[in-house]
């Protein structure tokens, strides 16, 4: 096969009469399809299709400082006012004498005592303003026997405490072990908790707010004592979660030795 040969020239100078044509080995696509499939395409599946969400939960254990350090009980003890007319406010918590109830009520377990409950709501933060509310979890109110009678004999109502005992149900299956554990969506962990409690009366019809201030706050101060902390963990050993300590609210049983419960206290809102 005869081709045509051309010869050219590379000239270093230029005159009137010559023109320069650059010749580049860069190659550049003409229609931007591997742009268009790159940048476009791909943002606009994100827009268009739901992403992938692992909606498995985890049961999140309560734990004292490490994950073989399980807390046995959880004790949630409330204190009233006495600014509504029931109420003393006790250092050792207020009894249902306090709020209205009398003591059939709690002997025949009648339904404004079953139907009062507390209600714990947790928060991704504790801004007011920007918190998102992720779950709640309601303790209705149940005393068990053992705390009910002493020596065979029913106790006086002023000596039994508002408080809520969680159990852990593998080493006392005989307590009450409902909301003991939290749930969570697995991918979610870890992060940080914020909840905020409330006591709905049946007896009385009154809602209470709680705080985790026992003195009397302003609007100011009022914002930053709303929540307790949870942490919540994990390794591979499993999930946990951890109670703030930080906040005084918050303590465990005894201060020294084996710790066998941890005491949460929430205070009823005062605001001056």
């Amino acid at each position: 096969m005869f081709v045509k040969r051309f010869n050219m020239r590379v000239n270093t100078t230029t005159s009137a009469s010559t023109i320069n044509i650059p010749i580049s080995l860069e190659a550049y696509p003409v229609d931007q399809a591997e742009l268009i499939e790159r940048e476009f395409v791909d943002k606009e599946m994100i827009k268009a299709v739901n992403p992938i969400i692992d909606y498995a939960r985890a049961r999140i254990v309560p734990v004292f400082s490490s994950a073989n350090d399980i807390i046995p009980r959880i004790k949630y003890k409330l204190f009233f006012n006495d600014n509504d007319g029931i109420g003393d406010n006790d250092s050792n918590g207020d009894s249902y004498d306090d709020i209205g109830f009398v003591r059939d009520d709690l002997a025949f377990r009648r339904n404004n005592f079953k139907k009062s409950f507390v209600q714990l709501d947790f928060y991704d933060s504790p801004n007011l303003v920007g918190q998102n509310l992720l779950f709640s979890l309601t303790m209705f109110c149940r005393v068990v026997e053992s705390e009910m009678i002493l020596d065979g004999i029913l106790k006086p109502l002023k000596d039994i405490p508002v408080e809520f005992n969680l159990d852990n149900p593998i080493t006392r299956p005989e307590g009450i072990s409902e909301s003991y554990y939290l749930y969570d969506y697995k991918d979610e962990v870890p992060r940080d908790l914020y909840m905020r409690a409330s006591f709905n009366n049946a007896k009385t019809g009154i809602s209470h707010q709680f705080m985790t201030a026992s003195e009397e706050q302003t609007i100011e101060t009022l914002v930053n004592n709303l929540h307790t902390k949870y942490v919540l963990r994990r390794d591979n050993d499993g999930f946990y979660y951890q109670f703030d300590e930080s906040v005084s609210n918050v303590t465990a049983f005894p201060p020294s030795g084996v710790k066998t419960a941890m005491i949460i206290n929430l205070y009823e809102t005062n605001v001056s």
